[in-house]
C-alpha cells in the first residue's frame, strides 16, 4: 500500500484527481492513413469514445511499428485505426505478433479503412474477416444514410437501434470467411445491402470490424461512438455495462479534505503563506515554498488522473527556470525524508519539456528503483524510454520520456520540438497507472514512459 503526493515548486492548477483500477487495457494504433482520412482528428475522438467505459484504459500509439513490440501482450485488445497508404506495413514481426495476439485469446477492433492495412499479407483477410479489394467500387459518395441493426443478439449492439449517420458507405470488402453481421446499410448507388459491422472468431480470440468512421463528425455520432465503445469492451473480454469499475474522486473541488500539506522547514499542516489553496473548484499551488500535498489514505493497483496547467508566476531560485512539479507515487516512510520536502518515492515528472520522465526519489539503494525499456543512446547521464528497448534499472536519477529534446535547458517557458505537453495556460491530462510492479505514464493520451519491477510496489 502506498500514498500519492503532489510535489510542487511553481504555480500549478489542478481540476480533478481520481484513482481507480481499469479492468482492461486497449492499444489504439494510428499514425498512418490515406490522405483523405485525417487520423490526427479522428484518433482522439475514437479514443475518447472508448474511454467512455471506465473499465477500459486506452493507450494511443502513432507508430504502427509498435505492433512489433514484445510488450504487446500487456494489452487485452488492439484497435487498428491506420492504413499504411503507399508505405510498407509495420513488418513481419508486427504481423506475427498481431496474429498470435488474437488467436491466443485476445481481441481486435478494426475501424474504417483499417480494412485496407497489410495489403501484402494474405492472412490479414482471414484475421479481419473481410478486407479492402481495390478492384471493387470503393464506397458511395460521402453523405447521409441509415444503418440498420440486424436481428443478431450481441453485446456490441445491446441498446442500439437503427440510426442515421453521415459517412462513407463502403462497398469494397472482399472475403469468404464466415462472419456474424451486426449492422448493414443499403447503397444508394446499386441498391444492395452491405455489412457495416460484423464479428468473427479467430483462434481463441475475438474480432470486431466496422467500416464506419470516415471523419471526426461520423465518430462523434452517439450511436457510432457507442458501437465502438461496446466493441472495444467486448474485444477486451468484458461483459456487463460500462461504469462498473470502482472510481474514487480524490479532490472534492471544495477543500483539501483527504489530503495534508507538508512545507519544507515548516512541517505537516503548516502553510502560513497559502502555498496550497482551493479556489473556484481548482487546487492552486503557488510554488512560493517547496512542499507537497499528500493523500491521507493509501492505494494499490490504481490509475490516478490529474488535469493540470501551468501558472505564470514563479518564485525564488527557480524564478527563471522551467516550471517544475511532479506526481509522487509509491511514497513510503517519513514526510520530508528526501531533501526535507518529500517522502521517498517514485516521481512522475512534471516539468516544462520533461513531463513524462520517471525519477527515483529514494535513498540510492534498491529499495527504490525502476526498470524501463530504453534506447541504445542516452541523453547525457539519463537513459531514454523506448518501447521494446533494452531494460535498464536505476535507483537514482531519471529515465527521460521518449521525445525529450536533447537540447533541453532549465529555462522558463522551454518548449521542445516533440513536446506532448501543451503550452502554458492550456490544460493537460496526466495519468499514472500502477498495476503491481508495473507503471505507465500517459500524457494527453500518449504513452510517455513505462516501468516494470518498480520498487516499492
Amino acid at each position: 500500500m502506498i500514498r500519492l503526493a503532489v510535489a510542487l515548486a511553481v504555480g500549478v492548477s489542478f481540476c480533478a484527481m481520481a484513482a481507480d483500477v481499469p479492468a482492461k487495457r486497449v492499444l489504439l494504433v494510428t499514425g498512418q492513413d490515406y490522405p483523405g482520412h485525417k487520423w490526427q482528428e479522428t484518433a482522439p475522438v475514437l479514443a475518447e469514445a472508448i474511454r467512455g467505459d471506465n473499465r477500459l484504459e486506452v493507450v494511443v500509439t502513432e507508430n504502427p511499428k509498435d505492433l512489433a513490440s514484445p510488450d504487446l501482450d500487456r494489452y487485452d485488445a488492439i484497435v487498428l485505426h491506420f492504413m499504411n497508404w503507399e508505405q510498407p506495413d509495420p513488418g513481419p514481426q508486427a504481423r506475427e505478433n498481431l496474429k498470435k495476439f488474437v488467436e491466443g485469446g485476445k481481441g481486435l477492433v478494426l475501424v474504417h479503412f483499417a480494412c485496407g492495412a497489410f495489403q501484402e499479407w494474405p492472412e490479414f483477410r482471414n484475421l479481419a474477416g473481410r478486407s479492402y479489394d481495390p478492384k471493387l467500387p470503393p464506397h458511395d459518395p460521402y453523405g447521409p444514410f441509415r444503418v440498420e441493426i440486424t436481428g443478431e443478439k450481441h453485446p456490441i449492439t445491446e441498446g442500439l437501434q437503427g440510426f442515421e449517420t453521415t459517412d462513407e458507405l463502403y462497398t469494397c470488402l472482399a472475403g469468404d470467411r464466415p462472419i456474424k453481421i451486426l449492422a448493414t446499410a443499403k447503397s444508394k448507388v446499386d441498391g444492395k445491402d452491405y455489412p457495416m459491422a460484423f464479428v468473427l472468431d479467430y483462434g481463441q480470440g475475438r474480432v470486431f470490424h466496422s467500416v464506419l468512421g470516415h471523419d471526426a463528425q461520423a465518430l462523434k455520432n452517439p450511436p457510432v461512438a457507442q458501437l465502438f465503445r461496446q466493441a472495444a469492451a467486448w474485444a477486451a473480454g468484458l461483459t456487463g455495462e460500462a461504469g462498473e469499475a470502482e472510481s474514487v474522486r480524490l479532490f472534492n473541488g471544495k477543500d483539501l479534505d483527504g489530503f495534508y500539506t507538508f512545507v519544507k522547514g515548516r512541517g505537516r499542516g503548516q502553510d502560513p503563506l497559502g502555498v496550497f489553496t482551493v479556489n473556484d473548484g481548482l487546487l492552486r499551488i503557488s510554488g512560493e515554498e517547496w512542499g507537497c500535498v499528500t493523500t491521507e489514505k493509501e492505494f494499490e493497483n490504481f490509475r490516478v488522473i490529474i488535469e493540470f496547467k501551468w501558472g505564470e508566476k514563479t518564485w525564488g531560485g527557480r524564478a527563471e527556470s522551467a516550471r517544475d512539479s511532479g506526481l509522487l507515487v509509491h511514497s513510503v516512510g517519513e514526510d520530508g525524508a528526501y531533501a526535507g520536502i518529500w517522502m521517498r518515492s517514485i516521481e512522475c515528472q512534471m516539468i516544462e519539456g520533461g513531463t513524462g520522465d520517471v525519477l527515483v526519489v529514494g535513498d540510492d539503494t534498491d529499495k527504490f528503483s525502476v526498470t524501463c525499456p530504453t534506447a541504445d543512446e542516452k541523453q547525457g547521464d539519463c537513459a531514454v524510454y523506448q518501447a521494446g528497448g533494452k531494460p535498464v534499472t536505476i535507483n537514482k536519477g531519471r529515465v527521460n520520456w521518449w521525445g525529450r529534446d536533447p537540447g533541453w535547458k532549465d529555462v522558463k517557458g522551454f518548449r521542445g520540438a516533440r513536446d506532448v505537453e501543451k503550452p502554458v495556460g492550456e490544460w493537460n491530462r496526466y495519468e499514472c497507472i500502477a498495476d503491481g510492479s508495473r507503471m505507465t505514464l500517459i500524457l494527453n493520451g500518449v504513452v510517455m514512459n513505462e516501468c516494470f519491477d518498480v520498487r516499492p510496489s
